[in-house]
């Protein structure tokens, strides 16, 4: 697999479980109410944005020269 092929597949990924992690979210301000920033659904949004956004700007380094 090429690395392009791989890092777009990583970040869709990646940004789907950023999407399924604000759901999450939602539910559990609806569930739980108020919440603190070490909230389980908060850490996944938080890695799931990390990680795309490294391996965007990993995607954008190896593709600007062509």
């Amino acid at each position: 697999m090429r690395k392009e092929t791989f890092l777009a597949r990583a970040v869709i990924i990646s940004l789907c479980a950023g999407i399924t992690g604000l759901m999450w979210d939602v539910w559990w301000h609806v569930a739980v109410g108020r919440d603190t920033f070490w909230e389980p659904p908060h850490f996944m949004l938080y890695i799931a944005v990390i990680i795309a956004v490294c391996f965007s700007v990993y995607g954008w380094h190896i593709t600007r020269e062509k």
